[in-house]
């Protein structure tokens, strides 16, 4: 089987899974076309050449592309932008990624973020889907706690990419170990030691901005997660957020 195929049967999967999901979310990358048999489903979206930010990072894009801070930095908006749609302005309830990871995101040619990797999503059923969230992201919402977990594991997720995004590659692969590292420097504002050494920051309140959303987002209790329109305002500056200690219950990821 040759790589076209391979990829053919990828999405092929992927619009299956998602045949009942992918009308709710934000339209922002054009439809080049849709198939429906008997048997199947097939959305084709456009494939970004510049590949996966993963790849990017890694050196493995078909453009070698040196990201600079202030663009990784309107990258992880635009990530987060993204995921606050799932999360709390999809019209028929909210949508959990469950795989959110530099694998999974695409950038355009303009270094615009394009979430993808849905074969894990769970679409939240809501009995009152008119009134999900409102933009004060009260915790009271009719959200059940399964629910809410499944939603704050995505904000996990993303504080882990915010660490993988900004900081050294030689980190550890495994999410868990990753923060039990990088937590104690940042509580110390060690940043410099989670940085590659040729890496220069010229925008230090910028970078800690982005140290503080992360350390909020891999907060032991999902209950202590932000949610994502709370996370985008730590990031853009707007709301200022402290690099405080983890509570030491135990839970879910």
């Amino acid at each position: 089987m040759d790589i076209t195929s391979k990829v053919f049967d990828k999405v092929l999967c992927e619009a299956e899974e998602l045949y009942d999901l992918y009308w709710i979310f934000d339209p922002t990358t054009e439809l080049l076309a849709y198939h429906k048999s008997d048997t199947n489903t097939v959305l084709v979206y456009p494939l970004p050449r510049e590949g996966t930010l993963d790849d990017i990072l890694s050196g493995l894009g078909e453009y070698k592309l040196k990201l600079k801070f202030q663009q990784k930095l309107n990258i992880a908006i635009g990530i987060a932008q993204g995921v606050r749609y799932m999360h709390e302005e999809c019209p028929e309830g909210p949508v959990a990624h469950g795989q959110l990871q530099l694998s999974n995101i695409f950038l355009r040619y303009d270094l615009e973020p394009l979430i993808s990797g849905f074969g894990k999503a769970t679409w939240i059923h809501l009995e009152q889907p008119s009134s999900i969230f409102d933009k004060r992201c009260k915790l009271e919402d009719p959200l059940n706690h399964g629910s809410m977990e499944l939603l704050k594991s995505d904000v996990y997720s993303f504080g882990v990419l915010l660490l993988r995004l900004f900081c050294r590659r030689q980190l550890p692969e495994d999410d868990r170990s990753l923060i039990e590292l990088a937590r104690p420097l940042m509580l110390e504002r060690k940043f410099h030691e989670l940085l590659e050494e040729n890496w220069e920051i010229y925008d230090m309140h910028g970078f800690y901005r982005v140290m503080a959303a992360a350390n909020q987002c891999t907060q032991t209790k999902p209950t202590s997660r932000p949610f994502m329109s709370e996370v985008i305002s730590i990031l853009k500056g707007d709301n200022f957020s402290d690099i405080e200690p983890s509570s030491s219950s135990s839970s879910s990821y």
